[in-house]
């Protein structure tokens, strides 16, 4: 076994709780927020309006028309009622797509890579690492790739989870460089 496979796999072992099991216990509760949106839907699919788009909506010919009878007045313009037929609704969902998780994903490709490109496929301690490492990518499908890697988010750096993929990632970038 190389020397820099022995070290990528250390990787894994030499931490406590190993860096496998972390990251099992990150997937069991990933970092996630709360995430606003506001479509423009008609008056019927309305839930919540976004308030804070009404001066917008009325200078949108497109969302406004003149109030009919038996209908409701929105508001008044230059003696004239009109009404809104499309509002901005405020909508809210839990998001997983978030930087730490965007992290983990950055790192376990990088660590998944560095396994491949120095790894003996034979050896079963690193085709058992590899399909761990596959296991947790395929149930990070959704969040997207990290545009920018920075450690400066406080996350990964108070988190104790979160922290030791930070740190492992600091240690893989010091075998990378040191080979």
């Amino acid at each position: 076994m190389s020397g820099v496979l022995t070290e990528l796999l250390a990787l894994n072992s030499d931490r406590k709780p190993e860096l496998m099991q972390t990251v099992a216990e990150i997937l069991s509760h990933p970092h996630r927020e709360i995430c606003v949106e506001t479509p423009l839907v008609d008056l019927e699919a309305l839930s919540e309006p976004d308030t804070e788009s009404f001066a917008e909506l009325v200078m949108n010919p497109g969302t406004i028309s003149p109030s009919r009878p038996h209908t409701p007045v929105h508001f008044e313009y230059e003696g004239r009622e009109f009404q809104f037929t499309h509002i901005n609704d405020t909508r809210r969902h839990v998001s997983f797509d978030t930087y730490p998780n965007r992290f983990l994903r950055h790192f376990l490709s990088r660590y998944r890579q560095a396994l491949c490109e120095v790894g003996d496929d034979a050896k079963e301690s690193t085709q058992r690492l590899l399909g761990q490492i596959d296991t947790a990518i395929s149930a990070l499908s959704e969040v997207s790739q990290v545009s920018r890697v920075s450690a400066d988010h406080n996350v990964l750096q108070k988190d104790p989870n979160y922290r030791q993929i930070l740190l492992a990632s600091i240690a893989l970038s010091k075998i990378d460089s040191s080979h």
